[in-house]
């Protein structure tokens, strides 16, 4: 038996970065570049944590996501959803649930919201953070027992992880 830990990936819609508005994966924020206006594309806990990180240096963030509003801060406890929410909203995010991201154009990104209304939202910078997939490939080509563990097998917080094993 192998056990196979190597993590979750991250989905991604493809998008490049255009003449004015940059386009990052959630991985690469960390090392700066980050415009004044950005639109975050998921609504996970990582794309909340990050909103929040990035409005503490000032920046106005605003969620665009495909999954429901049932789902915002998928991943993140109970206790950490009664502190984060009230915080998203108090200074000023907004979050546009259930939406269709159709592109990133020079300056904006295009989406359909749920209410069926087009938008081409301003902003300077758009950053990718959908949801984890499992990430399964390498064990499909082995020729022994592997055990897939963690984000690999179901991406998920701790609290909720588990791992399937793959007989191959």
């Amino acid at each position: 038996r192998s056990i196979l830990a190597v993590g979750g990936k991250r989905d991604s819609l493809g998008f490049k970065t255009t003449g004015a508005t940059k386009v990052i994966s959630i991985d690469d924020v960390l090392g700066g570049g980050i415009g004044d206006n950005v639109v975050i594309l998921g609504s996970n806990a990582q794309a909340v944590d990050t909103a929040l990180y990035l409005m503490n240096q000032g920046k106005k963030v605003t969620l665009v996501t495909p999954s429901a509003k049932e789902e915002f801060e998928k991943g993140h406890s109970v206790n950490m959803k009664e502190f984060v929410e009230p915080t998203f909203y108090a200074n000023g995010a907004r979050l546009f649930p259930n939406a269709t991201i159709t592109g990133v154009g020079d300056g904006f990104v295009s989406f359909t919201a749920e209410s069926g209304v087009p938008y081409e939202y301003a902003c300077d910078t758009v950053i990718e953070a959908l949801d984890m997939l499992p990430n399964t490939e390498l064990s499909e080509g082995l020729d022994v027992q592997v055990i897939c563990v963690g984000d690999c097998a179901l991406p998920l917080n701790i609290a909720r992880s588990r791992s399937e094993e793959r007989r191959v």
